[in-house]
């Protein structure tokens, strides 16, 4: 679907890990979880948030 703007999933944790490093201010960052307990998740939020992504710490079930 076209909403206008770029936009990724990311399920795996190496992938989560790579793609950390590339978020800045001008990226939106949320997450959709079951748990959102994972490392990977957990280690991507901190990262982007560090490099001022704007971010959602909010898992499916919280």
């Amino acid at each position: 679907m076209r909403i206008g703007v770029d936009s990724d999933s990311l399920q795996d944790s190496d992938r989560l890990r790579m793609q950390a490093v590339f978020q800045d201010k001008r990226c939106l960052v949320f997450r959709i979880s079951i748990s959102g307990e994972t490392e990977g998740v957990r280690y991507f939020l901190r990262e982007a948030h560090k490099r001022g992504a704007k971010t959602s710490r909010r898992g499916i079930f919280e």
